[in-house]
Formats: structure tokens, C-alpha cells, sequence
């Protein structure tokens, strides 16, 4: 008898329609387990920065039907997403381009989701394309997931490239690959980018990532 418990599949309040010319798809969620539908570029880059995240435990899609009385009509609002923090907050999120955010039936969203979150003591959230790419977080991000299963090095070379940092306190990627000449370049740099990807390593993501860009141990890994 096979006695595993099933993890029950997920289902969003709205299902996304794939349309011609809109920007849907599925984005591939290690952190889920499962495929995560959206239906705009930025959805999708949002979705890399939650995938990333480590003070979000989890997210869900399309999580709930608000539906609230506006104006004397009933109206309903589906948010993007449901994010749940490692200190047990809740937040909503809806992802609106900038120069909408004045569109009346994104002011009535927005109503209707602050509405919602007040009532269960969560936090709602509009996330813009204005926000989100303001700096190179969302293509660091984007690269360095290329990178976030661990690539073909063994635990001596991970405890190289963190030795070489912790002897620096701070370097560079740079430095590093001339300092464990040992070890191919290119076996190297995959490996630096999954500890970065990982956050054994940490890098300012806001900024360009590239050679010289400065690298420390994060503050939260045990060695």
C-alpha cells in the first residue's frame, strides 16, 4: 500500500487565459515545486525576485477573489500574488505599470485589495515596472538563476572560494579566479555564481554584476 501524502495541487482563483499577443507563460518555481503561470513581462520578472527572495517562504499566483461592495456595485479584483514571509507576515501584490496607476480601475483595485488586507491584518502591495526596474536587480537576478542548481564542483571547491573570501573579508570575482588557479575558470565562475545565486556569497544585485564587483561571506552562513 503506498501510504505517501499527496501534496495537493494548487488552484488559482483565476485562471489564466493564454491569449495572442499577450505575454503569458509558465515560469519553472524551485521554491514552489511547480510551474508558476503569468500573464505579463512583468509578472514574470516579479516572479524571479520572489523565486530569489529568502524572506519569502512562499508565493501563490492569482491566490483570492476580492469581492467588495464600490461605489454601490459589487466589484471583484484578483491580485498576482499572495506572498508569505519567513516571519510570518502576508502580503498581497499587484504588479501595474507606472503610468496606469491614475486608470480608475486600478485606483478600484487597489480599494478593493487595502480593503481586503486590512480586514485579515495583511499588507497590500502595488509593485510597478517603475519599482522593479529601476537598478540591474531583476537582470542580475535573471542570469544568476541560470546557476541556481548546484554546477559539477565538489565541497573542497566551495570551501576554496569561501576560504579566499573569508581571507579578504572583501574581493572580488576576479581575485578569486586568480587565486585558486587550481581549478578551471570556467568550473570557477559556475561555482561562484551558485554561491551568489544561493547567498552563501553576498553581492550588491542592485548594481551591474561583473568581475570586479565586490563580494563578501552573508551575514547569515555558518561556517
Amino acid at each position: 500500500m503506498n501510504n505517501r501524502i499527496k501534496t495537493p495541487v494548487y488552484v488559482p482563483a483565476r485562471i489564466i487565459k493564454n491569449r495572442y499577443g499577450k505575454n503569458t507563460g509558465y515560469f519553472a518555481s524551485k521554491k514552489m515545486g511547480r510551474m508558476i503561470q503569468y500573464e505579463s513581462l512583468l509578472e514574470r520578472d516579479i516572479i524571479y525576485i520572489l523565486e530569489y527572495d529568502k524572506n519569502i517562504s512562499k508565493y501563490f499566483e492569482q491566490p483570492v477573489e476580492i469581492k467588495c461592495m464600490y461605489f454601490g456595485v459589487i466589484r471583484k479584483h484578483y491580485p498576482d500574488f499572495k506572498c508569505v514571509f519567513a516571519d510570518g507576515h502576508t502580503e498581497l501584490w499587484e504588479a501595474k505599470p507606472y503610468n496606469k496607476l491614475e486608470d480608475p480601475d486600478v485606483k478600484k483595485n487597489i480599494y478593493l485589495g487595502e480593503s481586503y488586507c486590512q480586514q485579515r491584518g495583511w499588507i497590500y502591495k502595488v509593485i510597478t515596472d517603475k519599482q522593479i526596474y529601476s537598478n540591474s536587480l531583476v537582470d542580475n537576478i535573471q542570469f544568476l538563476t541560470y546557476y541556481r542548481k548546484q554546477p559539477e564542483c565538489s565541497d573542497e571547491i566551495i570551501r576554496q572560494i569561501v576560504q579566499s573570501v573569508v581571507l579578504e573579508e572583501f574581493t572580488t570575482i576576479s581575485k578569486i579566479l586568480k587565486f585558486l588557479v587550481n581549478v578551471k575558470s570556467e568550473i570557477l565562475l559556475q561555482c561562484v555564481y551558485y554561491l551568489i545565486y544561493t547567498q552563501v556569497l553576498h553581492v550588491d544585485l542592485t548594481q551591474a554584476l561583473n568581475f570586479e564587483s565586490v563580494i563578501a561571506l552573508s551575514k547569515n552562513f555558518r561556517r
